[in-house]
């Protein structure tokens, strides 16, 4: 059965669209959240096979990056203004489908099918070789390296994902010993794919 994550603002249509299509026996919520509710935790918690992302280009991209560096075997389905739509902005980024605001929830349900159908039909390529360092990682691990990359110390790590700073080390820890890497930044050098500068 496909699963499915919500991240949409509006508490009252994210609501009553994850209503309606829990009603399709081919597709289980697993979550359903707004962008202030630490999306990235729970999509650690739930791994879901599509998220359903439905937020303005100017406040979502930060996140709707966050997840694709994350999570990168989640796929993304978003919902944009018709303007947003024709500018190709959201494909550009890497979102599997996008759909227009205007759609009715038919629609919204075959496009979200047609991504899975999509995702299952395509054999995965040989990884990259910032791929390969991805895939050593937990999806936690993921999340950490991905904000080190945005120059957030452990501090604040544990502040946007809610954990003590012990358990940031920890994974930090883990994520050197994995890849290996000599630091937080050549971990994360490692895993965008960049190399990094030796002095």
């Amino acid at each position: 059965m496909l699963t499915l994550f919500l991240i949409i603002r509006s508490t009252v249509y994210r609501e009553a669209l994850a209503a309606a299509l829990r009603a399709d026996n081919g597709i289980m919520v697993v979550g359903s959240v707004g962008p202030a509710e630490n999306p990235l935790t729970l999509l650690s918690e739930v791994d879901p096979d599509i998220v359903l992302f439905d937020l303005p280009p100017d406040e979502g991209l930060p996140l709707f990056r966050a997840i694709r560096n994350c999570h990168p075997r989640v796929h993304i389905v978003v919902v944009a203004s018709p303007e947003d739509v024709a500018g190709l902005r959201w494909s550009h980024e890497g979102a599997r489908e996008v759909v227009s605001a205007d759609s009715s929830i038919e629609e919204l349900r075959l496009t979200i099918i047609r991504a899975a159908r999509e995702v299952s039909s395509k054999e995965p390529g040989p990884p990259t070789e910032s791929g390969r360092e991805t895939l050593r990682l937990t999806s936690r691990e993921r999340e950490i390296v991905f904000l080190i990359d945005q120059g957030f110390s452990n501090r604040e790590i544990a502040v946007v994902l809610g954990i003590e700073i012990s358990t940031v080390k920890n994974h930090v820890h883990h994520i050197l010993e994995k890849l290996p890497a000599r630091g937080r930044s050549e971990a994360a050098a490692r895993v965008a794919g960049r190399r990094q500068r030796v002095s």
